[in-house]
């Protein structure tokens, strides 16, 4: 077809003008890149209205760049601007402001210019008109990322990462590509790192589903060495999921219903662009890829080796799995596989190190190079119609996030599981490093996730729980069945991927909408040129360290179309509906907490407390049908506990057991098919009482934040429930419930606190309250 032959090929001088570049760095786009216009006015494959509709799964691994560091700023997801961030128990203060202190040395600038005697750091933008792109990486490695965490209480970034660099992120103008293909299509806010650690074993996680080999006893979490002694190689030597493919292809009579796959790697194949992968194609990692295509041969950056020295030998006739999996092939190829309908139905994609935002590497580097796999895939607007193009990050290189990660526990706590999420355990431990030996290994910190298909446009965010291995998932739910009956062995089932990580992280199948196609959207931004000229000042912490306002969409992209009026988003439904109780034992003093999952997906919970601070916050993954309950001794102190799920799911309690035993209030949250709410009231004490309802989320439609109360008198009906129903707004709910006395004076003991949001089956909206009075002015 004529218009596919005619769409130009974007060369990357005219792609750094329209972006507004010049040679130093990154403003501001000027225009709408035209492959983001092009996949956006393409109306989707919809012969079923499913999953079936898919044909093409393209998926783009880029280096170290945390979630915060890209879109916290960005209006509608859970950065900057959350409302119930997680407080440190030993620090007192929310994890925004991360503790320095002047032991921290200024060696290499690793202070920015933060003066001695300061206590703490709050996200601090950098400017790439100040200080150009390249700026250094920071620590990535296991031991830091594990000291970060600080077993969830997530306080210690600064100091484990030994760089205040580490609390930066960057604004619209300096990662406005990325902030377009969110904007046009779905950016997902809960996707994590499948561990703490560098490059490698996340990335071994992308492409088999695990860092250790399952098959053996207390496996070890794998660093495969690239080095080009094979003396000194060390090769992963479990099964990837290209095997599993071709295990899958061998098993088929009709060549229809096999499935093609391979990566592209070798750069855009235009002449003086680089050619490597930066090393991180992790297929050649795997003994499968190796000895091939005689023995004692192995790959690097699609170049064959043996003996340390380039192959000379014949590379005819190579096995699929190296072919396919190990070989150059370009961006360039790709286009011409896309335009002769030969696309694969998998396709991984390796960029060179230029190109992987990998830092010092540069945004813009990157944005050029995903613009070039994007220009591809759609130069043929039928191929594109059935094309899903993920956009992913390896890892968080050492950038600030705020969200605490997923982490598994077994018996010996602290915390607990359900019981059929304990098996496989052993394959989610680090037996090597010798200070985490022991110690699970991930989720590690949020990661970017764009999700850039004909069936996820609209700037829609998604909040359910994932990670690398979800890809995976995504596949197995695309190309391991050809029905959707359930009961049946799905031949691409990825075994590699533990009970509890199958539980806590999802397929990716919620960003979708098959069944309903949203019109077709453009964006039309506001006019340039952006021009920025290369900086070299240090990227220093400015005078005034104060948390950041969310940048506005219609200065940013010169319209608001697809924010709500509240700048709030358009959110897919999610598979939660959790019930985290808790009561008081007065008897054996005790307060106990029960964790019922009544929804599809599993999902972990930290809990906090802020009494017995030095103890280890609790951690607890349960899914449905195989609830949990867990104690806490009240000591003279009585007891003050926060418990933190997914997209801002808390509950609180708080009390002293003299108190309790005086009234004993009790408070649950029901939640209707509509949205609402309903507050189930006992009061099994000994005379009546009166309770304060605060609702954040009542005033519906006002910028007004301040929260509506109300007296709520409850009366003695011992163990008879009263009831009280509140509106929410769009399914989120923030609610307070306290003692007051005959003033109405709160006696600053009793509390109980219910937030989140009620999930109907249906669309949505982001949390109000992450942009009521949070963006700036346009």
């Amino acid at each position: 077809m004529s218009d596919n032959r005619t769409h130009r090929q974007m060369s990357r001088r005219k792609f750094m003008e329209m972006m507004g570049v010049s040679a130093g760095g990154v403003a501001g786009l000027s225009m709408l890149p035209p492959a983001i216009q092009q996949a956006l006015a393409i109306e989707p494959n919809n012969a079923t209205g499913t999953i079936r509709d898919v044909e093409h799964v393209v998926i783009m691994m880029q280096e170290n760049r945390s979630f915060n560091h890209y879109f916290g700023t960005y209006n509608g997801v859970r950065g900057f601007t959350d409302p119930r961030p997680v407080v440190s128990p030993t620090t007192g203060k929310d994890v925004f402001r991360q503790p320095i202190t002047d032991s921290l040395s200024n060696k290499d600038g690793k202070r920015c210019g933060v003066p001695l005697g300061t206590s703490e750091v709050l996200p601090y933008p950098i400017d790439y008109d100040k200080t150009g792109e390249g700026l250094r990486g920071t620590d990535h490695g296991v031991n830091s990322g594990q000291s970060c965490w600080n077993h969830g209480r997530y306080d210690n970034w600064i100091a484990a990462k030994g760089d205040v660099l580490t609390m930066s992120y960057l604004r619209h103008k300096d990662v406005s590509y990325h902030r377009y293909l969110a904007n046009a299509f779905t950016v997902c806010d809960h996707y994590f790192v499948s561990c703490h650690g560098d490059t490698i074993p996340n990335r071994q996680f992308l492409v088999s589903g695990a860092a250790a080999n399952p098959a053996l006893k207390n496996p070890k979490v794998i660093w495969p060495s690239w080095d080009k002694t094979p003396a000194v190689r060390v090769v992963s030597d479990w099964t990837t999921y290209p095997e599993r493919i071709e295990k899958f292809n061998a098993e088929q009579s009709n060549p229809g219903r096999k499935i093609t796959w391979r990566t592209y790697q070798g750069g855009t194949g235009k002449p003086g662009e680089p050619t490597d992968c930066y090393e991180e194609n992790n297929l050649a990692y795997f003994a499968a890829y190796n000895d091939q295509p005689v023995k004692g041969c192995y790959w690097v950056d699609g170049v064959c080796y043996k003996d340390g020295k380039v192959y000379t030998g014949s590379l005819d006739n190579l096995p699929t799995l190296v072919r396919n999996g190990v070989t150059n092939r370009s961006i360039a190829q790709m286009r011409e596989d896309v335009l002769n309908n030969r696309l694969p139905n998998i396709s991984w994609v390796v960029a060179p190190y230029k190109n992987c935002e990998h830092p010092s590497a540069t945004v813009t580097d990157g944005a050029y190079y995903i613009n070039e796999v994007l220009s591809a895939l759609v130069a043929n607007p039928e191929v594109w119609s059935k094309t899903i193009f993920l956009l992913n990050y390896d890892e968080n290189d050492g950038l600030f996030d705020h969200v605490v990660p997923p982490m598994p526990v077994d018996e010996k706590g602290p915390g607990k599981m359900s019981p059929s999420l304990l098996n496989g355990l052993d394959r989610e431990l680090y037996n090597h490093e010798k200070e985490w030996v022991g110690q699970y290994i991930g989720f590690g910190p949020r990661v970017p996730m764009l999700v850039v298909s004909p069936w996820s446009k609209g700037g829609w965010v998604c909040s359910e729980v994932f990670d690398h291995t979800s890809t995976l998932r995504f596949l197995e739910a695309r190309f391991g069945l050809e029905s959707d009956k359930t009961g049946v062995e799905n031949p691409l089932y990825e075994s590699n991927i533990t009970p509890w990580r199958r539980a806590i992280a999802g397929d990716l199948t919620s960003a979708f909408d098959f069944a309903k196609n949203d019109a077709a959207f453009v964006a039309y931004p506001k006019g340039g040129p952006f021009v920025n000229k290369s900086g070299k000042f240090p990227p220093n912490v400015p005078l005034t360290n104060a948390m950041p306002k969310l940048e506005n969409p219609v200065t940013t992209f010169g319209t608001d179309n697809t924010s709500n009026p509240d700048f709030s988003r358009k959110s897919r439904p999610l598979p939660y509906e959790f019930h985290v109780n808790g009561h008081l034992d007065a008897a054996k003093k005790q307060l106990v907490v029960d964790f019922v999952n009544a929804g599809k997906a599993g999902s972990c919970f930290y809990a906090y407390d802020y009494v017995l601070k030095d103890q280890k916050p609790r951690r607890y993954s349960v899914i449905r049908g195989e609830p949990l309950q867990d104690a806490w001794d009240v000591t003279d102190k009585g007891y003050n506990l926060a418990i933190h799920g997914p997209n801002g799911y808390l509950r609180q309690f708080k009390g002293a057991l003299t108190a309790e035993l005086e009234v004993d209030p009790e408070v649950e949250i029901l939640y209707q098919v509509n949205g609402d709410v309903t507050l189930k009231l006992v009061n099994a004490g000994t005379k009546d009482q009166t309770l304060k309802i605060t609702v954040l989320y009542d005033k519906i439609g006002s910028a007004d934040r301040t929260p509506s109360t109300k007296m709520r008198p409850l009366k003695l009906l011992t163990c008879v429930p009263q009831f009280e129903e509140i509106k929410t707004r769009s399914g989120w709910y923030d609610i307070t419930v306290e003692l007051v006395n005959e003033s109405g004076k709160s006696d600053g003991i009793y509390l109980r606190r219910f937030a989140g949001h009620v999930e109907t089956g249906a669309a949505s909206v982001t949390d109000p309250f992450l942009t009521f009075n949070n963006v700036e002015t346009a």
